[in-house]
């Protein structure tokens, strides 16, 4: 019969400076991952491959710092702002297609023209009978 304490793990907290040791062994090959267990007697199997995951080369490539000049942060705000004077643009654009598109279906269906395939001459006959009917 099991009792809780002979159920429990032994579980031993690695300091980080031994964990990037072992990391860098294994990542400049001078060791595999399980070799570095068994000579370290690291119990886990998935310890060595979350450390490398933490502690490894790809991690720290993907932490790089970029500093900004002055310069460059001036226009980078200068370009958040035409981005966002931009987007205001297009969207009010947008606005004015729909006020045209209504205009075009309304004045369609007041003068019975197909004024997007029709625009010309028999718009303006269209319109001159239109006026003359409501005088």
């Amino acid at each position: 019969m099991w009792t809780k304490n002979e159920d429990k793990r032994k579980r031993t907290n690695y300091s980080v400076a031994f964990k990037m040791q072992v990391v860098e062994e294994v990542e400049n090959g001078l060791i595999s991952a399980e070799g570095a267990r068994k000579l370290y007697g690291i119990p886990g199997k998935d310890s060595i491959p979350s450390w490398i995951e933490k502690y490894g080369i790809n991690n720290k490539i993907n932490k790089a710092v970029y500093i900004m000049t002055n310069a460059e942060e001036l226009e980078l705000v200068a370009l958040r702002k035409e981005n966002k004077r931009l987007k205001k643009a297009l969207d009010d654009s947008h606005v004015h297609v729909l006020a045209w598109e209504s205009l075009v279906e309304i004045a369609e269906a007041e003068l019975h023209v197909d004024l997007k395939k029709k625009f010309g001459l028999q718009l303006a006959e269209k319109l001159k009978e239109k006026l003359t009917q409501s005088d």
